[in-house]
């Protein structure tokens, strides 16, 4: 009789949809980091340090949107490089290429985080 594994395996695989311009969509495999809920929570709370870090940083300051948009691209392309470990968009996952990624389209980062949250939620489920 075979035994079952307690753990997860290290990565899987969510489809994120891809908002283009013109309003085209596609459906891009990633394979995103597996994460036990003690370690999502920590992840999680250093992102929500590091946004409100740079809130405080640009108190009192008169930033531009450019510079502002930025931040929060650094910000969401760092969050992203944390729980990606590839794609199959033709340039590897880096730093550069997740910068291009949230930059591309306003939707995203946000789509991208939402496939991650809904490959590791069925998981979750019955728990």
């Amino acid at each position: 009789m075979s035994k079952f594994k307690i753990e997860d395996s290290p990565t899987f695989t969510a489809n994120v949809v891809i908002d283009r311009a013109g309003g085209g969509k596609i459906e891009v495999p990633f394979v995103f980091k597996y994460f036990a809920q003690d370690e999502l929570y920590v992840m999680q709370e250093e992102w929500q340090k590091r946004r409100e870090t740079a809130s405080e940083e640009v108190k009192g300051r008169n930033l531009s949107i450019a510079e502002l948009a930025g931040m929060r691209s650094e910000l969401e392309a760092g969050e992203l490089i944390e729980i990606v470990e590839s794609w199959e968009f033709s340039d590897a996952v880096a730093e550069d290429s997740m910068r291009k990624f949230v930059n591309a389209i306003s939707t995203n980062y946000q789509n991208a985080m939402e496939a991650f949250t809904k490959g590791l939620n069925p998981a979750r489920s019955g728990n």
